[in-house]
């Protein structure tokens, strides 16, 4: 009914079929489907930012009132995020060239970087990245593509930080489903984002402060059960 009012203010899945392989996991993946979830997870993320949608409404009158509310400011907010996503789908191309023909020596940290890329671009992520970090994801793929440079031209130094990373994000790996959204681990998670920046790609620079004793310190007040 949005688009009815308002044509053209809520991206369609035309206006996404650029990015559609943004999140697509092999070849059973169509692009037709994947270009659907991402409508579906772009229009909710705008509308969430537009509307109170906490609770969403649950009944027409609800809706209705909703629906007359302003949508001024929806063609702008559409436009950031398809904005975010065209940037992140250049960045992803790029990395996906870099790693396709790894020598020997950084096939390690190429798989490590894969394993970071599938956790923060996935299908539904869009819905499932906090808002907050959202406008962050560039920059912690820029910082994959600098490892990876980085690497090839010290590898002991990238060894070096791999052991730094590895139990750090073994225990975001080990928190429990039903606490991945608990605000502490949710702190925690995005601090060790960016903790491989400050350790990978140092130019990129963090948006806190951040150390391995911060790290330390967000684990000892974590939630176990």
């Amino acid at each position: 009914q949005l688009r009815k009012r308002r044509p053209g203010i809520l991206p369609t899945r035309h206006d996404l079929q650029p990015f559609t392989l943004i999140t697509a996991q092999g070849k059973a993946r169509s692009e037709s489907g994947n270009a659907h979830q991402l409508v579906n997870d772009l229009i909710q993320l705008i509308l969430g930012e537009v509307y109170d949608l906490n609770p969403p409404p649950r009944t027409e009158a609800a809706f209705q009132a909703l629906l007359k509310q302003p949508t001024e400011d929806l063609k702008e907010i559409s436009q950031r995020w398809l904005n975010l996503l065209e940037e992140l789908t250049k960045i992803r191309g790029e990395l996906a060239r870099q790693t396709a023909k790894l020598p020997i020596h950084l096939l390690d940290t190429g798989q490590q970087i894969q394993r970071q890329l599938s956790d923060l671009i996935y299908p539904g992520f869009l819905s499932q990245t906090p808002r907050y970090w959202l406008p962050h994801l560039p920059r912690y793929l820029k910082a994959m593509q600098i490892r990876l440079e980085r690497a090839d031209l010290e590898p002991k130094k990238e060894r070096q930080q791999r052991t730094v990373i590895a139990p750090l994000q073994q225990r975001w790996n080990d928190c429990p489903a039903h606490l991945r959204d608990h605000p502490d681990w949710v702190e925690y998670r995005w601090t060790l984002e960016e903790l491989r920046v400050a350790l990978f790609a140092q130019p990129l620079k963090t948006h806190r402060t951040v150390s391995v004793e911060k790290l330390e310190q967000l684990a000892r007040k974590l939630p176990r059960e």
